[in-house]
């Protein structure tokens, strides 16, 4: 923590609080849920839907599921949106 001597046109520099520090554990249990129900998802098509971009080779695979990554977001967004009303 350090703060300017109070001259003017200097900024003031506060300590973090609990508050102010962002909470980084609810993102890595959205991360665990899915990757727990990906084989069932799987079924469903997603990760496969025109836009999703797969490259496969002999030893390596890339999956970039852009267009499932969008329609879970919409999804999700529409769920909450419905369950703050």
């Amino acid at each position: 923590m350090v703060s300017a001597a109070g001259r003017p046109g200097e900024p003031r520099l506060l300590p973090l609080t609990q508050t102010d520090v962002p909470d980084v554990d609810h993102p890595r249990r959205g991360d665990l849920a899915v990757g727990l129900l990906w084989p069932w998802l799987g079924r469903l098509g997603l990760g496969r839907l025109p836009g999703d971009i797969i490259i496969e080779r002999d030893n390596f695979s890339l999956c970039l599921p852009i267009t499932t990554g969008i329609l879970i977001s919409l999804v999700l967004s529409l769920i909450l949106w419905l369950l703050s009303r």
